[in-house]
């Protein structure tokens, strides 16, 4: 199978949240022939009762490391696109999406109206 693009998703909740909740049945109609899926958690390990994993291809959990190391572990995976789904809500990490760890990077849903430039 060829792989049109590398689709990830870095939040804290892919668990029992809203999130969660919301972004299932948006995972389940990707057209997984055209993209692997991949979902980056930085939940803290006491809150990491992940919901999602199964709908995606692949699952990392970033949340033992510091941002600088999160965002080299993400850049390592050559990542299309990076779809941030925090912005400043609980648990949120901008230190990660600061150094731009994919081409294309994105913020989505948790206040996505509150950011400024990104």
């Amino acid at each position: 199978m060829t792989i049109a693009a590398f689709v990830s998703d870095l939040s804290a909740d892919f668990r029992q949240h809203v999130m969660g909740e919301i972004l299932a049945p948006v995972l389940a109609l990707h057209d997984r022939s055209r993209f692997e899926i991949r979902l980056y958690s930085i939940a803290p390990a006491a809150n990491e009762d992940a919901l999602l994993p199964v709908a995606a291809d692949d699952f990392v959990c970033l949340s033992d490391d510091d941002d600088p190391a999160a965002a080299r572990k993400i850049a390592a995976d050559d990542l299309d696109l990076l779809v941030e789904l925090m912005a400043h809500s609980a648990y949120s990490r901008p230190g990660i999406m600061a150094r731009k760890p994919a081409r294309v990077v994105a913020t989505h849903l948790g206040s996505h109206g509150a950011l400024g430039k990104v």
